[in-house]
């Protein structure tokens, strides 16, 4: 089970709206799929499951954090501003 509280402000606790969560409530869209990692940043997060590492992503995309609509077949890519160093390049 996933569970997810805090401000939410951006939507980035992934319940599907941005009212704060002061409790710990479990995240219906991450239920039974076997998430392994999380990656957050300021306002959204990314949730990848262990059986196909499909990525989850929640929050704010207005700089393409979420990276909705990407074409990710071969290469691994990083988007974004990156302006706290959030891309990670990987060897």
């Amino acid at each position: 089970m996933v569970y997810g509280l805090g401000s939410n402000i951006r939507g980035q606790l992934g319940f599907g709206h941005n009212t704060p969560i002061h409790t710990p409530q479990r995240v219906p869209e991450l239920c039974h799929k076997s998430i392994h990692q999380f990656l957050s940043g300021s306002d959204f997060v990314l949730a990848v499951n262990t059986d196909n590492n499909v990525i989850f992503g929640f929050g704010c995309n207005d700089e393409g954090q979420l990276g909705r609509h990407v074409d990710m077949d071969v290469n691994v890519f990083g988007w974004g501003s990156n302006g706290w160093g959030q891309k990670v390049t990987i060897s």
